[in-house]
């Protein structure tokens, strides 16, 4: 560990903490060991009980978890037993605060003429190859092994638009004819009589582990893929360290991620804002707690005392007590603009949209398309969903890849409308005033309702008065559509429906809602985590490539500017070492996913709404 950095420098001093010790069966690399850990983080939803009933489930059928699709770090891989270590007390690292640090030994992969994908089998052998290193390569255990990589026997042959195929013996699945359309990584999209549900573009093959070994020199490169909290927070604490960054992002109004504000120039000869994705947000942490007082002594953030609670159909509305709100004053993005405004250090590329990442002499090079983006040191990825997973598979850090992968999101549909005259929406009961926004329960089409005219221009009596409107998860799953071209039937669609379900939870007659005069909708197909392996970040020091971002600790902006923070001194702590101690410094690369709680559009300090989880809804999404 680096001694230059003193546990006081790091944003979380207490907060995360591993002990760990490792079990070795004589006969496997030491990549198998078995890691006891604890870890404790702020909002994780009883994550800590979450993993010691795994533990439990694991120790007495091993067999069973795997099927699971469990961690091989966290169950008995083939020959070696699941007795759990017990942790040394000397064993931890308390080097710059990184106390929650786990060694993890990244297996290369091998990439024979049989070979379409690493194995996900837990057996493996080891070989030297001419310069001494060792290598892990999946080793074939048994029959249904082999015929996962068409190497048994196969489905029946069949045919499809006049095109034959065959999956019998001796094929292998690079071999078959219909493979370019299927998605295999997804499950096999065809029946035993050869027939195929439909297309899907097949994606990029997993490259092989990518292992770095040039020394980072003094003035080392980041670049951050992704312009939200995370990826803002993360450049700006890199700078704060001294070392340069350069943040890309596709946004073409601006920056943000899901910190998004949409302006209409002029309705009526009247300006109107929406926050159309992140609503508000609490803060619990010492160190974000911090950064807030920071922005509103700046005057980016400001208090929101509206009326918040929950609203049953019919109009039926509890107020809700909880720890303080907190919005940008003039919208959200406007905090991200705040935020990329402090650069020193931090050059800002938008819109751009990183297609390429290719290692080359110890650097990793960046295209978009056919233009060259530049080269750094580490990649750090503040981004996630299918674009994310696209990027990731075919560069060399397949153990990152995998976890990108294991993510899942919800999807989430977007209503902005802008009323000439105020809804009738209700008055909370306490006398604090009229609603300001609300959780909408029992209602398919809607999730939350909110009053952004009288959010952000608490000043303006008359019309038009803005709102938001955002529908459930399950609704969003049940409509989702590419979101880069929504198609005009069903934005329609969606448009009447979520207002149906405006009238619904108001408890108003049905088409009695007055005619918006201003009405657009869109759909965030990645919206927010249903899983989390509540963990601050990512990185494969062998690859050097990260992932930070609000999925790791929860589903919100708190969690994401954590994420960015311990990124941001993960690496730092990782260049002072010259890029030196990989094993030291991977970590996160095979934690257990477990399900997330909160509302549909993501986790409120202090709301008890949030303190529950709808297995139904987990399920369905």
């Amino acid at each position: 560990m680096c001694s230059s950095i003193s546990p006081s420098s790091s944003p979380f001093p207490g907060k995360f903490s591993i002990a760990r010790n490792r079990c070795y069966a004589p006969g496997f690399p030491e990549n198998f060991g078995l890691i006891a850990f604890k870890v404790n983080i702020l909002q994780t939803n009883n994550a800590q009980s979450y993993k010691q009933r795994l533990l439990q489930v694991m120790n007495s059928n091993p067999e069973s978890s795997r099927k699971q699709g469990f961690g091989s770090s966290d169950i008995a891989v083939s020959g070696i037993s699941s007795t759990r270590c017990a942790a040394r007390k000397d064993d931890t690292s308390g080097d710059g605060g990184f106390q929650w640090r786990r060694k993890s030994e990244i297996p290369e992969l091998h990439h024979g003429p049989s070979s379409s994908s690493p194995s996900s089998s837990p057996s493996y052998k080891s070989s030297t190859n001419e310069n001494g290193n060792t290598r892990g390569f999946p080793q074939k255990s048994s029959a249904s092994d082999n015929r996962r990589q068409g190497q048994g026997r196969g489905r029946s042959g069949g045919s499809f638009k006049g095109r034959s195929f065959s999956a019998g013996r001796g094929t292998s699945s690079r071999n078959r004819t219909f493979s370019s359309n299927v998605d295999e990584d997804a499950g096999r999209n065809y029946v035993a009589n050869g027939s195929l549900e439909g297309k899907r573009k097949k994606p990029p093959k997993i490259r092989e582990q990518v292992r770095i070994t040039s020394p980072i020199g003094s003035d080392p490169k980041v670049a951050i893929l992704g312009g939200g909290m995370s990826g803002l927070m993360c450049a700006l604490t890199l700078q704060e360290k001294g070392i340069r960054s350069t943040v890309f992002d596709t946004g073409k109004h601006g920056l943000g991620g899901r910190m998004g504000t949409r302006d209409v120039a002029q309705v009526n000869g009247h300006e109107l804002a929406f926050d159309h994705a992140a609503q508000y947000f609490t803060a619990t942490d010492p160190s974000f707690k911090k950064l807030v007082k920071k922005w509103i002594i700046e005057g980016a953030v400001k208090e929101w005392n509206g009326v918040v609670g929950t609203l049953d159909k019919g109009g039926m509305f509890t107020e809700l007590k909880s720890p303080t709100k907190y919005i940008a004053t003039h919208g959200m993005r406007l905090l991200a603009d705040h935020l990329a405004a402090e650069r020193k250090l931090m050059d800002v590329v938008r819109p751009c949209w990183i297609s390429r990442l290719n290692e080359h002499g110890g650097m990793w090079h960046l295209s978009e398309y056919e233009k060259d983006r530049g080269e750094f040191d580490i990649v750090v990825i503040a981004h996630n969903g299918k674009c994310a997973n696209r990027l990731l598979g075919p560069i060399g850090v397949p153990l990152v890849a995998k976890q990108m992968k294991r993510l899942e999101l919800s999807s989430i549909w977007a209503l902005m409308a802008a009323f000439e005259q105020p809804l009738p929406a209700p008055v909370s009961y306490s006398g604090s005033g009229q609603v300001e926004g609300a959780f909408v329960r029992d209602i398919d089409s809607l999730s939350w309702m909110g009053n952004n005219t009288a959010k952000l221009q608490p000043q303006q009596k008359s019309g038009p008065y803005c709102w938001t409107f955002l529908s459930t998860a399950k609704y969003g799953k049940k409509n989702k559509v590419p979101q880069e071209s929504i198609p005009t039937v069903r934005a329609e669609r969606v448009k009447r429906e979520m207002l149906q379900g405006v009238e619904k939870a108001l408890g108003l007659e049905e088409a009695s809602l007055p005619t918006p005069v201003y009405m657009k909708v869109q759909l965030w197909g990645a919206a927010n985590p249903t899983n989390s392996p509540h963990i601050p970040c990512i990185f494969d020091a062998h690859g050097r490539v990260g992932i930070c971002g609000d999925w790791l600790l929860g589903s919100n902006l708190e969690a994401a500017a954590l994420s960015g923070m311990a990124m941001a001194d993960h690496i730092y702590a990782y260049c002072e070492r010259k890029g030196f101690g990989a094993e030291e410094f991977s970590v996160g690369l095979e934690e257990v996913l477990l399900p997330v709680g909160g509302h549909d559009i993501g986790q409120f300090d202090g709301h008890e709404l949030a303190k529950a989880v709808d297995p139904e809804l987990l399920a369905a999404v």
